[in-house]
């Protein structure tokens, strides 16, 4: 070999042993840049040759990248579709577990379980308020509890494995509103708040009937006990001048009462059944009275205080009095017998 050839050819080996030994020692060379690669798609693989790595487009022609583990098992996509961006993650069994993306009304998250059933959700809602929807689904993927935004605030749902709802509580314009409802659907017990603010509690039967209520108001609270078919039965409240308790009978009417007088203190009225007044006891300028009515209504018998002491009068059934009794202004005892024109026609002494 010529002297020429062999320098030549030592010195190309020398260039390839110095380039192999900056690839080898991962020496970053910039003899080379590619500004720009274009292709259908990409596949990245691993030592082993496996893929892990696909950028490709879908058959709409949107971008899609997808992410696999060493063993070329699916664990996460990214694409874009009409509304924006979507991402899927998977676990080892290659079921999709949780997906994420844009909608037409905003973003949204689904999260599956290991099953693929769908069990919770994220998303913005399709009103107008543009708010939030949080649903939680049970393992049979039927919803069980719902949180979502309304007009006036938060609402909360929540139902029972079958779907059916047994609880609302939300927000209107005067408070918050509960609602609780048994698995016939009928509505068993209410809350909310009125316009000024007081509170009001209904609670019903099975079959959905008002039973009972309690509720405030500017003077006090008021409690309202209804019969099974929703007739009142009792009531108990406060007024401006006290408390006041009344008890109607099966059709309503009122049948005994017990309250406050206004000028003096307490009443007791008892009437029958179609409430007209069968006797009261009340509280007034000089003690207690206490009265007794006939069918008709009409005082018969009354018992009491005056001014010098106690009193007892007799009545016949047109309430004309008839009889009295009475301590005079010398604390003697004075009896007197009338006839039924109401004229006098005993007294003793």
């Amino acid at each position: 070999m010529k002297v020429f050839e062999r320098i030549f050819l030592y010195t190309v080996l020398a260039i390839l042993v110095f380039y192999v030994f900056l690839v080898d020692g991962n020496v970053e060379s910039q003899v080379f840049i590619q500004e720009e690669i274009k292709a259908r798609s990409i596949v990245i693989v691993n030592d082993a040759g496996q893929e892990v790595i696909k950028l490709g487009s879908s058959q709409d022609g949107d971008g899609l990248i997808g992410v696999a583990d060493k063993a070329s098992n699916p664990v996460a996509a990214m694409a874009a579709d009409k509304n924006g961006g979507k991402i899927a993650l998977f676990d080892k069994a290659r079921t999709c577990v949780v997906a994420m993306g844009a909608g037409e009304y905003g973003g949204g998250i689904n999260i599956a379980n290991k099953a693929g059933t769908y069990v919770a959700g994220m998303r913005a809602d399709e009103s107008d308020e543009g708010g939030g929807l949080i649903r939680v689904h049970n393992k049979a993927g039927i919803c069980v509890a719902g949180m979502s935004d309304g007009e006036y605030g938060g609402n909360i749902v929540t139902c029972n494995k079958e779907g059916t709802i047994l609880t609302i509580m939300r927000t209107d314009e005067d408070g918050g509103i509960v609602r609780v409802f048994n698995k016939a659907d009928n509505l068993v017990v209410g809350m909310s708040a009125f316009k000024d603010g007081d509170g009001l509690i209904g609670v019903a039967d099975k079959d959905g009937t008002l039973v009972a209520s309690m509720l405030a108001d500017k003077d006090g609270g008021t409690m309202i006990v209804n019969y099974k078919d929703g007739t009142p039965g009792a009531k108990m409240t406060a007024s401006a001048y006290g408390g006041t308790m009344t008890v109607n009978n099966k059709d309503g009417t009122l049948v005994a009462l017990m309250g406050n007088n206004i000028a003096y203190g307490g009443v007791i009225s008892i009437y029958n059944k179609d409430g007209t007044t069968d006797a009261n006891m009340i509280s007034s300028a000089y003690g207690g009275l206490m009265s007794i009515f006939n069918i008709y209504g009409n005082r018969v018998a009354s018992m009491g205080d005056s001014i010098y002491g106690g009193r007892i009068a007799i009545t016949n059934k047109d309430g004309t009095p008839v009889a009295g009794m009475v301590a005079n202004e010398n604390d003697n005892g004075e009896i007197r017998v009338f006839n039924k024109s109401g004229k006098e026609t005993g007294s003793l002494p």
